[in-house]
């Protein structure tokens, strides 16, 4: 993952910062000395991948105001940078900002070929570092009160001074409408009073943009500066953690910088080579996964589909067996297939005729209890005609006694008991015969099925 680090330039020293959990906090710091140039060299070694934004705060600044008529926004830009190009023909850092809300004020703004910054950016170059941005410290100040001062109402007066307290030295700006309108870096020497300083700079934005008397000013700086401030119309305090309050404009997320900035697309050149790498590897990536993803979503479909078919399958061969077998009783069936086709409607009749059968089971039984004479030899269960409507019992036995009346009395007897339950007929009476004891009978029994 590409890391980003932010340096901030000022005069004396150069200074490495990063962004943790919101605030900034300082990483390295390199005086502006031969020696502090070559570590400035070997930290830029370490990490190729690492973009920076270079933040100075130097005193060599050019500010202009300029108008323009309604442009497209291609031709407005072309007109700025060659207004840029003529304005500031002996350096390379210039761009244009608006100074108000519509399309018509702008401010150009260059920094000055100092050696100071050349030194430090020639070391960025022969290191092929990869150079995001490079602002100037007054540009982050509208982003620095909107940030800090966000429910603040607005001030009659659309201007606004701002005081920044960076250890020796001090920055005063001028905003209009929210706009930066000028801003000067002045060093805080024995012989110049932060008082002085500042009533310079008034006087001198006094002649050269018209400011009203009793301009609000807000101070930025540590809790023991401020109560020191001495100031008029101090209006809002914004408290720094440290005597140099660029900690307060380095602590904003990089993406609510300004897109304009001062660094030529040839220096930024390494970044947007760095940029559209990492935007190709990450297209590269998503693909990959996306293709991935593709890819299971299908697997697990094709897993699906063969799971079912492998259980569409198994009940196939189920099935298959169960005809095969059906087909080898069928073989050795007599029936033919119409008969076949009527036994298959007819069968849930005559699975309804088994209630009959223990019916007329259970009336034979409790009749044989009472009748001690009689003894069953066979039982013939049968069904009448298709569709199945009479279901009927054939009972074949045999009366113990020595002469044909007794035994039909006794066959009487049983015949009345079962007649109570079912409907019975005498196929055959007993009839006596010498010398034996065991005399046959027959009868019919039968149930109506249930409507």
């Amino acid at each position: 993952m590409t890391r980003h680090c932010q340096l901030y330039l000022e005069a004396g020293e150069l200074s490495a910062w990063q962004r943790k959990q919101g605030q900034a906090q300082e990483i390295a710091r390199f005086a502006d000395t031969p020696d502090g140039l070559a570590r400035f060299s070997a930290f830029l070694a370490v990490d190729r991948k690492t973009r920076y934004s270079l933040l100075v705060n130097l005193p060599d600044e050019i500010f202009v105001s300029e108008s323009l008529p309604r442009l497209r926004r291609s031709e407005r830009q072309e007109v700025l940078a060659a207004k840029a190009r003529r304005l500031f023909p002996d350096t390379p850092w210039h761009c244009a900002t608006r100074s108000q809300s519509d399309e018509t004020r702008f401010l150009l703004l260059a920094l000055g070929q100092s050696a100071p910054l050349s030194r430090w950016t020639d070391r960025i170059k022969a290191a092929n570092s990869a150079l995001d941005s490079l602002h100037s410290l007054p540009q982050l100040l509208p982003v620095l009160l909107k940030k800090s001062l966000p429910h603040k109402p607005s001030q009659p007066n659309p201007a606004l001074l701002t005081l920044s307290l960076h250890d020796n030295s001090a920055r005063f700006s001028l905003l209009t409408h929210g706009y930066l309108r000028i801003s000067r870096l002045s060093q805080l020497t024995e012989g110049a009073t932060l008082a002085d300083e500042y009533r310079r700079f008034v006087d001198h934005i006094t002649r050269q943009c018209g400011l009203e008397a009793g301009t609000a000013l807000c101070v930025i700086g540590d809790a023991e500066q401020l109560a020191q401030i001495d100031l008029p119309n101090i209006v809002d305090r914004i408290t720094s953690p440290a005597t140099n309050s660029a900690g307060l404009f380095l602590a904003i997320p990089r993406q609510q910088w300004p897109r304009e900035q001062f660094a030529p697309l040839a220096m930024r050149q390494p970044a947007r080579q760095q940029r559209q790498t990492e935007w190709l590897w990450r297209s590269a990536v998503l693909l990959l996964l996306l293709g991935a993803a593709i890819s299971l979503e299908r697997l697990n479909s094709e897993l699906r589909n063969q799971a079912a078919i492998e259980t569409i399958q198994d009940a196939t061969r189920r099935i298959d067996t169960a005809i095969a077998q059906n087909d080898q009783l069928l073989t050795h069936s007599s029936l033919n297939r119409e008969q076949l086709q009527q036994l298959a409607q007819d069968h849930p009749k005559l699975l309804a005729q088994s209630d009959a059968f223990s019916a007329s089971l259970l009336a034979l039984s409790q009749s044989l209890e009472r009748s001690p004479a009689i003894e069953l030899a066979r039982i013939d269960w049968k069904i009448d005609g298709f569709p199945p409507s009479t279901a009927t019992m054939q009972v074949d036995g045999q009366i113990k006694h020595h002469n044909g009346t007794s035994a039909n009395l006794s066959l009487r007897h049983f015949h009345e008991q079962l007649k109570a339950r079912q409907a019975v007929s005498i196929l055959n009476a007993p009839s006596a015969q010498p010398g034996a004891t065991d005399l046959p009978f027959s009868l019919l029994l039968s149930q109506r099925e249930k409507p």
